[in-house]
């Protein structure tokens, strides 16, 4: 009986022990399932957070590509901008050509009140428009011998000669008829050569149109027989510079037309010759 007694201790003993020990796996279980919950719980924060960080991703990836679009636009707005420097720049240097183009070619003689006079009636002559206004000669620059007047100005058509001089009278002459140096007149049958004075606001127009101009190397620009305006030499030097109401322009009547200083031999302040170009 006793032998049966021990072994029932031993028994509950051992029974006792595994009750233990299963109490224990349990307890050991149940903080694996806490510690479990817990990284759950630290995986679903960290999951959110990740979340949060992909949402800031995409928005920083949104502002990026904004930036990148602003940037580009910039580029495309410098870029515009610098064409309409460059074509500012263009305009500005083509302006300042025409402003030395209008200096270079600009009159010191006529008055911008008194080109009209002499523009019309050129125009009128020739039934054509003016274009452009091109000054070949100024006898102040150039040199007032007739060499250079020559140099610059014959085989050309279409001239305007303006004339200042002494005792400060404006005058001057148009031809459709290119200067020479041959010695010799030459013939207007259509009558498009004429005179003018710039201080009588007066226009005389051609009768004997055998002998318009005339051509000499040694003279400068030679209107009409006698002539009606000549420069027979150096008028900035020497007193060659000639007024005579000859035959060859009709003055009405009118007396000192051109010059006060009629049939003298004058001095010269300026003469200037221009190039007519039409349309």
């Amino acid at each position: 009986m006793n032998i049966i007694k021990i072994e029932n201790d031993n028994l509950k003993n051992k029974f006792d022990n595994m009750i233990k020990e299963m109490n224990a796996i349990k307890n050991e279980n149940n903080n694996l399932k806490n510690k479990l919950n817990k990284t759950n719980n630290e995986m679903d924060i960290i999951k959110t957070e990740n979340k949060k960080l992909l949402n800031e991703i995409d928005s920083l990836k949104l502002d990026k590509n904004k930036l990148k679009n602003e940037i580009n636009n910039i580029k495309f707005e410098n870029n515009e901008l610098k064409l309409k420097i460059e074509e500012q720049n263009k305009e500005i240097k083509y302006l300042k050509n025409i402003v030395k183009y209008i200096d270079k070619n600009k009159s010191i003689i006529v008055k911008e009140n008194e080109k009209d006079m002499i523009y019309k009636e050129i125009e009128n002559k020739m039934n054509k428009k003016i274009k452009e206004i091109k000054k070949l000669y100024q006898a102040t620059i150039d040199g007032g011998d007739p060499i250079n007047f020559h140099k610059k100005c014959d085989n050309i058509p279409n001239t305007l000669v303006l004339i200042k001089s002494e005792g400060y009278r404006r005058f001057g002459g148009f031809t459709p008829i290119p200067w020479k140096s041959d010695g010799d007149w030459s013939r207007d049958p259509q009558k498009k050569t004429f005179v003018f004075s710039l201080d009588n606001k007066k226009v005389y127009y051609l009768n004997n149109f055998d002998k318009a101009v005339y051509h000499e190397k040694i003279c400068g620009p030679c209107f009409g027989f006698g002539y009606d305006i000549g420069i027979e030499g150096n008028p900035l030097i020497d007193s060659v510079l000639y007024t005579c109401q000859s035959m060859s322009y009709d003055y009405k009547g009118d007396k000192n037309c051109l010059s006060e200083y009629k049939d003298k031999y004058l001095k010269a302040i300026d003469y200037e010759v221009f190039q007519i170009i039409f349309f």
